[in-house]
């Protein structure tokens, strides 16, 4: 870590940011429920597990967590999954070196890598189409499929085509909508935080074939510089919840 001494500010936000993750399943989890005829979301379903896209830090740590808790045996395809991913994103957009972060989303390799990688399937896609590493993957992926639409300021976004293919009423919308805004607040703060802890730009963001080439000497030693005790302080958890939702 960068700073230790603001590891105790960085689990904080994190788990600001859980409490917020949390309650985007709960809303994933209602939304499905209450219209189960429209959705057909569900395990080994994976249309949406195609494609590259950046996350941020906090994503990051929690899947990370979640892959380290993979055995040995499940890993080692992955990473030979997502090495070649990288061979071929580093020959397209030139992702920068080792821990190969993004210094923003608003880098123009991340529009060329979504554009040029639609079709590729996650390094973590398991062969029964189901998400290895599911209790942590990313936001994105929590949230894919549905309409979103925020409380302030309306639908945003696209969603899946196999769900709610008859568009949405007005009673829909209403079931959809997700204060989003307090989602990125939460993100940036624990972004921020455990960027100044670990001494890495505030606003990185990196694809997944490239975290998991970065996994041993990169994030593990950041997940255990956050875990680690400080003082009158409890072990903190940095990966993600077991929340499920869908």
């Amino acid at each position: 870590m960068g700073n230790p001494d603001l590891i105790p500010a960085a689990r904080k936000a994190l788990e600001s940011y859980r409490r917020v993750r949390d309650d985007v399943d709960r809303w994933f989890e209602r939304v499905v429920r209450r219209n189960r005829a429209a959705v057909v979301c569900g395990r080994g379903c994976s249309m949406c597990c195609h494609g590259l896209f950046d996350i941020g830090v906090p994503d990051a740590l929690a899947l990370t967590a979640a892959f380290g808790d993979l055995p040995a045996d499940q890993r080692q395809p992955v990473i030979e999954r997502a090495r070649k991913l990288q061979i071929r994103l580093d020959e397209a957009v030139g992702v920068p070196d080792h821990p190969y972060l993004l210094d923003s989303p608003d880098d123009a390799r991340v529009g060329r890598a979504v554009e040029l990688f639609s079709g590729a399937p996650c390094p973590l896609l398991g062969d029964d189409g189901a998400c290895l590493v599911y209790r942590g993957r990313p936001l994105p992926c929590r949230v894919e499929g549905l309409p979103l639409v925020d409380t302030r300021d309306g639908r945003f976004g696209d969603w899946c085509e196999l769900n709610f293919t008859s568009g949405t009423t007005a009673d829909m919308l209403d079931q959809l909508s997700f204060d989003w805004n307090s989602v990125t607040d939460a993100e940036d703060n624990a972004a921020q935080a455990v960027a100044e802890a670990a001494g890495i730009p505030p606003r990185s963001v990196m694809f997944i074939p490239s975290l998991l080439m970065a996994y041993e000497t990169f994030w593990k030693p950041v997940l255990e510089g956050l875990r680690g005790n400080t003082p009158g302080e409890e072990p903190a958890q940095a990966g993600g919840s077991t929340t499920t939702s869908s």
